[in-house]
């Protein structure tokens, strides 16, 4: 359990990290583009090395892939125009929430009564976030939100019906593929 708390946080400190070398960046969109084509080279790698995928979780890294068409567009557009402490929370909380209810409602998922208590306070602490924020800023956190809830659902659902670690190097190659055959930059 130790471990994986850890690694839990070292992924949260480094995805935060890139969000906000994307947000520092003089152009948001350049950086995320470069962002995701370096990652989807390096998985590309890692997937002909191993051996890949199984040819279904292709079609749920698709879906993956272009949920993060908008994501990045809304991403980059919230990061070049607002605020980060704004921008990332809300996606990144709305996104969580979205994803919890697309589980209980599309994957037979179960809630808790903790499960409930943490939806009550993500949802609690994006009105406050939002609370006197511009508009555009709030809805554009709230598009990179619901990408994030759609990609989520794909994932979770390929990762229960594959059960192997490959498929998340399947999602960066297509999410590379989509931001770059797009021209989102």
């Amino acid at each position: 359990m130790l471990v994986a708390t850890v690694l839990a946080l070292v992924a949260a400190v480094l995805h935060a990290g890139w969000n906000l070398v994307a947000k520092r960046s003089v152009d948001p969109y350049l950086a995320l583009w470069g962002q995701f084509l370096l990652a989807g080279v390096v998985s590309g790698v890692v997937l002909l090395i191993a051996g890949g995928l199984p040819a279904g979780a292709w079609w749920f890294a698709l879906g993956s892939g272009l949920f993060h068409i908008p994501y990045v567009v809304a991403l980059g557009w919230a990061y070049r125009h607002g605020d980060f402490s704004l921008a990332y929370p809300i996606a990144r909380g709305g996104g969580a929430l979205l994803a919890a209810i697309g589980g209980l409602v599309l994957l037979g998922d179960e809630l808790s009564v903790l499960g409930v208590a943490a939806i009550v306070v993500v949802v609690a602490g994006m009105a406050l976030l939002a609370r006197g924020a511009a508009r555009a800023q709030v809805a554009a956190a709230l598009v990179v939100a619901c990408s994030i809830g759609g990609y989520t659902l794909f994932d979770s659902h390929a990762a229960r019906e594959y059960e192997t670690f490959m498929y998340v190097f399947a999602t960066q190659v297509v999410t590379a593929a989509t931001a770059t055959a797009t021209g989102i930059v």
